[in-house]
Order: C-alpha cells, then sequence, then structure tokens
C-alpha cells in the first residue's frame, strides 16, 4: 500500500470511527428531552465488517432527519432512535430485530439496509405487525402481494436503474454481450441486479446477451481475484463491467483489474455508494458510472436537498462532506416524519396504526419537487415517474454527469477509453 492509499484508508476510518462513537451511546439511541411521550424506532445495518460504511452512513441521515423532526416540534411527543449492528448479514438481522422489537419495544423499523436482510425480517415483522419504512433497497422482491403489507417503499427498483444504465451506454458505445461482464453478490440482491440487467440487455436488443459473463461473490467478502482472473482471461476482453455488488467488492475488483492494465467502463447500481467508491478506488485509472435515486447534493434549488445540508452542518460531529448515503437515509427519515406530522401529531401512534396510514397515503412531496408515492402492487414502479440521476467517478472523484433520467448524456465527454490498457 503506498504512501496515498494509507491516507486515504487511515481518513476514511478515522471519520468511521469518530461517528460510531457517538452512536454507540445509549445502544445507538437517539431521542429529544422535551416531553413525557417518546415513540421508538429502530434500524438495523452493518456497522462493523467490510460494508461497515453503508450502516454508518444511513443511519448517520436518519439520525439527521429525526433531529429534524424533533427539533421542529410539530409533534407532541420525540421520536427515538435506535440503530443495531447486523453486519449484513441475514442470520444475525433476525436477532437484531427481535431485540429491537422485544427489548427496545420499537413501533417501527425505518430505513434499514439490504435486500436479504430485509426478507430475513419479513416473517418477524408479519408476527408482531411491525412496518418496515423505506429500506435501503430496491428489489422488486420486496413489492409482492405479500412483502408489501409490511415493508413500505418509495425508492425506485434495481430493475429501473439497470433499464436506464444500459439505456445510457448502448446509446453511446457499440457493444455486444460479448463484451459484457456482471459482478454480482450472490443473494437476493444480486439475483434483482442481474435479472434487471439481463432484461434491460435483452429489452434493447443488445447482441449476444446470453453471452455475458457472470461473475459472482459471496456476500462481506472483498476478494475480487477470482473476477479479475475471470475478466483477463475472457475474450474479447470485457469493454463494460457492470457492479451489482457493494464499494469494497467493487474497489477491489477495479483495483485487481488496473494493476495488469486493464480499464473497462464499469457501471454500478446506487447501492455501490458513490463517494465510498470513489475513496476506494481514487488511486486507479478507473472511470465508473453509477445511477443515482437521489438528486446530486448540488442541486440545491430543492428545498429537501438544501434542508439536509443544513441540518447536517447543524448537527453533525464532524466536518466531512455529506454523502448520497446519507442523504438516502435522510430521506427515509424525513418521510417517517411527514406521516407522524400530518396523521399522528398528538399522541405516538402504534405500529398498527403506522401501517393503517402507509396503507392508505396518498401521493405526497417531501420537498424534491416530484410526487412520490408508495405501491403495493406486485412489481409495479415505485416512483411516479422515477427519478434516476447519473454520477461517475472520474480520477478519484464523484461528479454529477446529467440532472435526471430524462436529460441528455453526454458520455462522450466523459474521458475514459474501454477495452485493456497494456503498458
Amino acid at each position: 500500500m503506498n504512501r496515498r492509499e494509507y491516507c486515504v484508508m487511515t481518513n476514511l476510518h478515522r471519520r468511521l470511527i469518530h461517528r460510531i462513537f457517538f452512536m454507540l451511546c445509549a445502544a445507538f439511541s437517539l431521542g429529544g428531552a422535551g416531553y413525557a411521550d417518546s415513540l421508538k424506532i429502530g434500524f438495523t445495518g452493518p456497522f462493523t465488517g467490510p460494508n461497515a460504511f453503508l450502516g454508518d452512513s444511513v443511519a448517520h441521515g436518519l439520525r439527521l432527519g429525526i433531529q429534524h423532526t424533533n427539533a421542529a416540534k410539530t409533534l407532541n411527543y420525540d421520536v427515538s432512535f435506535i440503530a443495531l449492528n447486523d453486519e449484513y448479514n441475514p442470520e444475525k438481522t433476525t436477532t437484531t430485530v427481535n431485540r429491537l422489537i422485544h427489548d427496545f419495544k420499537v413501533q417501527a423499523l425505518v430505513g434499514s439496509i439490504g435486500t436479504p436482510t430485509a426478507i430475513a425480517s419479513l416473517p418477524i415483522l408479519e408476527r408482531y405487525d411491525i412496518p418496515l419504512i423505506a429500506p435501503i433497497t430496491g428489489a422488486d422482491i420486496l413489492r409482492t402481494e405479500r412483502a408489501s403489507r409490511h415493508i413500505f417503499s418509495f425508492r425506485t427498483t434495481y430493475q429501473e436503474e439497470s433499464f436506464y444504465l444500459v439505456k445510457t451506454l448502448i446509446c453511446n458505445l457499440d457493444i455486444t454481450g460479448d463484451e459484457i461482464a456482471i459482478l454480482a453478490q450472490k443473494d437476493a440482491y444480486g439475483d434483482a441486479g442481474v435479472q434487471g440487467l439481463m432484461a434491460a440487455l435483452n429489452h434493447y436488443g443488445v447482441k449476444n446477451a446470453d453471452n455475458v459473463l457472470l461473475i459472482r461473490y459471496l456476500r462481506n467478502h472483498t476478494s475480487a481475484s477470482h473476477a479479475a482472473a475471470d475478466i483477463v482471461s475472457s475474450f474479447p476482453t470485457p469493454k463494460v463491467v457492470f457492479l451489482v455488488s457493494t464499494s469494497a467488492t467493487s474497489a477491489q475488483l477495479i483495483k485487481n483489474l488496473d494493476e495488469v492494465g486493464i480499464s473497462p467502463l464499469f457501471a454500478a447500481l446506487s447501492f455501490s455508494g458513490l463517494e465510498s467508491l470513489a475513496t476506494f478506488t481514487q488511486t486507479t485509472r478507473a472511470t465508473t458510472l453509477v445511477s443515482q435515486v437521489t438528486p446530486p447534493l448540488t442541486e440545491t434549488n430543492l428545498p429537501l436537498i438544501k434542508e439536509f445540508l443544513e441540518d447536517y452542518e447543524r448537527y453533525s460531529q464532524d466536518a466531512s462532506a455529506p454523502t448520497t448515503l446519507e442523504l438516502d437515509g435522510y430521506i427515509s427519515a424525513r418521510f417517517f416524519g411527514y406521516i407522524l406530522s400530518k396523521y399522528h401529531p398528538n399522541t405516538p401512534p402504534t405500529s398498527t396504526e403506522i401501517i393503517t396510514t402507509l396503507k392508505n397515503l396518498d401521493e405526497f412531496d417531501l420537498g424534491l419537487e416530484t410526487m412520490l408515492s408508495l405501491s403495493r402492487k406486485i412489481n409495479s414502479d415505485t416512483l411516479a415517474p422515477p427519478k434516476i440521476w447519473l454520477s461517475a467517478v472520474l480520477d478519484g472523484e464523484a461528479v454529477s454527469v446529467s440532472n435526471n433520467q430524462q436529460a441528455s448524456i453526454h458520455i462522450e465527454a466523459i474521458p475514459f477509453s474501454v477495452g485493456a490498457q497494456n503498458e
């Protein structure tokens, strides 16, 4: 590891340790002190292991959103936030969800992370009639009739992100299935991403779509040497590598290929984490496109973005720059605050009352200048209409490429070359 890589990792670890120190207090609990009554909500995500950045970032955004709600004094009670570590492991998720319900008496889970973990929690949510609100996942499997009785999401689906990325690439690059590889996590998240990408490739008529090189890896494993070996030995060398993975594993593959002089164009789903991916690949020549389900942080004309940045400055415990994953968590918390302020301002609602409210909720606007809606239909769109933004990692920096899904994508302006770069 060279000096630059060491400094990048040291700064990232310092940021994680600083935030986790504050979150450890009272079992990651957060609440106000102005009222006798309190509504407890829970969160489960990774705070240790290779995907700790996901849990740390989303939970931080959630805390900011809850602090905003408590400070607004629109409720006659406080909202308390309890976050527990499941290490992004479905077996541990069942334990943390049970603890949140039985030990902490939460009435809802908000913003919890991951597809396989959400699936693992569903039987428990059903048993105790607890809602999971705005989880950080875009898997269609959580929009089925059964799941949607207790899991409520307005997030863009992975299939929508996949169609957007594929459309962007085929409109700007002449590629066939023989020149495409997919790195996908071996679980429900990976399945959802692969299904979306293959559907999109076939929908847009990509030749030889069935010849795509599909490479799987185990959740929470960051080694990508096998994936790099498969890509290096593939002929022709892939021009595009889609990443249905987390930032740590994605970055390891990018670095492995960069070391042998191969630099395809990478294209990642939003779950990868734009800023963490930029940090981890800062020393490479790679260009990575990343679909985004939240607006760029530069769009301060949007009321919610402006409030997020203000709350970040007001409540954050460190001076690091805000991230899109933190915004994701913040939006989830602000949505829950909206539900409480509009429908339950006087007394803390029960879990069943929250579910009833969500099932009867009409379209709503959180300050993003677009109407959002919850969907309880099988495999239906969860945004009306879905908005997707395109960002990229260029020279180790995260940049916005387009404003939204309808905008023109000037991919030719991005300084990248595809295929092998042997030196």
